[in-house]
């Protein structure tokens, strides 16, 4: 842990945290890491006492002997980590769509209940709940509730009233938070229209559900449903291994070589990247959007689907490879970036062991997409090819994780936090369906596309996840086309992004959906329609060029591109140098200021600091020495949100070698409360 969390070699057992230049922030890295590694709680201020490995063994194992660990509980999956601290700072903001099924025909509300009772045994997550005991996160598997599925009556309205009123209380639900550490976030319940027409409606949370759940959840359901009708056993066989014991398992590999190795990849190629990358596809007027924006989505015509399809074969690559290319390009062109970061998602399932296994499984990982040189597209494929397949082998640490580590350093000197959001990602349509006997299914209002991690859809778009013809038929109404002039500024930056300050960007969501025939991409997210609808044509235009002329170098596709006029941004974020520069002169005791990106190399003693950083070379005024702590202070109060500069050189008389101000807290600390 010593040896990663500092970047060393072989620390010995007295090396001292603190005096081989630790700080705070590196002793809460070490934190999370025994969690992981011993799941043994400790406070980071225990390592004042306790600064060597030596002396933390030594806590470890008494914490262990004192019995701190309770019974029944379980430490949470890498996949539920992230996800579980940010549901604590937004609830509800993973909440997925709710799965909604038309049952018509005798339907036994208490031997569904029953159905789902045996599900929740065989299923731990769905009898899970969660809570954050000495600041880590723990799952708690409990016994399946015995209720039967609650039932709201709604025969005794008409029935296009009776419909209207269950949209609505579908609506509800899908925004509902749940209470996390007393129920589990998985609550099936019925609307009855009828003595014999149902819909069955299934609230759920990202933490116990994930896209490959889906086929799970229909499959189990149905063969215990029908076991049940009949007085039969239970047709299914035992699972290998729980969601618990999964966890666990997890936990274990990456606390050892595994895990080391993992995040030393990750390093290296990560090393320098940008903080975030972001696209304006925001409103240009700067309005927020106040929820998730309704989806956008556009069915490849056949006629360029199947061209791409054969290229991807000559290029040696999948039909995903050959979109994530084009995708790239198209990044480079509305950003003018040449080193982008955005991410994808894997199912995370390493083995036959965990495909019949409920739960979320799902990861995002990182992808960087560097553009080097002026390759012909082919040989970009093979690149992008090369680096979906490098993260996909690297894929076990968590994303969070592997940001914090990786760039977090570099991100705090400068005020900032590492932002990813942008996605791109594939789906696999549903196979299974739920069938139950004696009775006849069928989908409730229009099909909902949505992936893992982009979470609930709107209020007029209840229904079960969709089937692949259900998918493909089902198309968002095509807003408003921006005019030419609008495009042009949406491409170099000028329309205002979603969020700006400490998590600036829109968040975009692209999912491919490929049937085998058709491929469909729907974009979720917050944005600007209009914005999003310019992008897609955008990329469509690009779809045609590579398959007419795959041969062609990639900067004459992607052309001029953000061009000149571009707003200056500094690794990825936006950066007013002028407005800052005022900013910083301002500040008391600075006569003048002026900000230079420079760039640092990694080396074995600052791990992740390689990358562009922003230096200030300032003039003092004279009076007390200048203080990087309090010219920090000063300008998040003038400029909130903006970088900061991660040094600040004190510049005297022409020909004088200027000097870093005094800071009394060490770099990477947080910023003023």
């Amino acid at each position: 842990i010593w040896d990663r969390v500092l970047g060393s070699g072989s620390a010995p057992e007295d090396a001292d945290l603190f005096a081989l230049g630790g700080t705070w922030y590196d002793a809460a890295r070490v934190v999370a890491l025994v969690a992981d590694a011993f799941e043994v709680d400790i406070d980071p201020a225990e390592l004042a006492d306790a600064p060597t490995p030596a002396a933390l063994g030594r806590l470890v194992e008494f914490r262990r002997m004192d019995g701190r660990e309770t019974a029944g509980s379980a430490p949470v999956s890498v996949s539920q980590e992230g996800m579980l601290w940010n549901e604590l700072l937004a609830p509800g903001s993973f909440n997925l769509a709710p799965l909604v099924r038309r049952h018509r025909g005798p339907l036994d509300p208490a031997l569904l209940g029953a159905a789902f009772e045996a599900l929740a045994w065989r299923h731990e997550p769905l009898r899970t709940t969660f809570e954050v005991r000495r600041g880590r996160a723990v799952q708690i598997v409990g016994r399946p509730s015995r209720s039967s599925v609650p039932v709201v009556d709604l025969s005794g309205l008409a029935t296009e009233d009776a419909e209207t009123e269950a949209r609505r209380l579908i609506a509800d639900g899908a925004t509902r938070v749940f209470d996390l550490a007393g129920e589990p976030p998985f609550a099936p319940g019925l609307i009855r229209f009828g003595p014999d027409d149902h819909l069955l409606v299934v609230r759920l949370h990202h933490l116990v559900f994930d896209d490959w759940s889906v086929d799970v959840y229909r499959r189990d359901l149905s063969a215990l449903y029908a076991a049940l009708a009949t007085g039969a056993p239970s047709p299914l066989p035992e699972l290998a291994v729980s969601y618990s014991e999964a966890a666990r398992l997890e936990r274990a590999r990456l606390a050892g070589p595994a895990g080391t190795a993992e995040m030393s990849w990750w390093r290296h190629t990560l090393a320098g990247a940008p903080l975030t990358t972001q696209v304006a596809v925001g409103d240009p007027s700067g309005e927020r959007p106040r929820g998730p924006s309704q989806p956008v989505s556009v069915t490849l015509p056949r006629e360029l689907s199947g061209p791409l399809r054969a290229l991807a074969r000559h290029g040696r690559a999948t039909l995903f490879m050959t979109l994530l290319a084009v995708f790239e390009l198209l990044l480079h062109r509305w950003t003018g970036e040449d080193d982008l970061l955005i991410a994808s998602v894997v199912a995370n399932r390493d083995g036959r062991a965990l495909e019949g296994v409920l739960g979320c499984f799902t990861k995002k990982i990182p992808l960087r997409l560097r553009l080097q040189g002026d390759p012909t597209f082919l040989e970009l494929l093979g690149q992008v090819r090369e680096t979906l397949l490098g993260s996909l082998a690297h894929h076990h640490l968590g994303f969070e994780t592997v940001l914090q580590e990786v760039l977090g350093r570099r991100a705090a000197d400068h005020g900032l936090v590492p932002h990813v959001p942008i996605m791109f990602q594939g789906l696999v349509p549903s196979q299974a369906e739920l069938r139950l006997p004696g009775l006849s299914g069928s989908a409730f209002g229009s099909a909902e596309t949505q992936g893992p991690g982009l979470h609930v859809v709107g209020p007029e778009r209840p229904s079960e996840r969709a089937t692949a013809t259900e998918r493909t038929s089902e198309r968002a109404t095509a807003p408003e086309r921006p005019s030419a002039r609008e495009v042009a500024d949406l491409r170099v930056g000028r329309n205002r992004t979603w969020g700006g300050g400490l998590y600036p960007g829109t968040f975009l969501g692209v999912s491919v959906l490929d049937d085998g025939t058709d491929v469909t991409f729907v974009v979720q997210g917050g944005f600007h329609p209009p914005a999003v609808q310019a992008l897609l044509d955008d990329y469509l235009t690009l779809l045609g060029a590579v398959v007419e002329t795959p041969l062609r170098k990639v900067k004459s596709l992607v052309g001029r591109g953000a061009g000149p006029g571009r707003p200056e941004r500094f690794s990825g974020f936006p950066f007013q140098r002028r407005r800052l520069e005022t900013a910083l002169a301002a500040c008391p005791g600075v006569a003048s200021a002026t900000l230079v990106v420079k760039d640092r190399a990694d080396s074995a003693g600052a791990p992740g600091e390689a990358g562009p950083r922003i230096v200030a070379e300032v003039v003092p005024e004279g009076g007390p020495p200048l203080s990087l702590a309090r010219l920090r202070d000063a300008l998040w109060r003038r400029l909130p949100g903006s970088p900061w500069p991660a040094e600040v050189l004190v510049m005297g008389s022409p020909g004088e070698t200027p000097a870093p101000a005094a800071s009394p807290v060490p770099a990477g600390e947080g910023r003023p409360a």
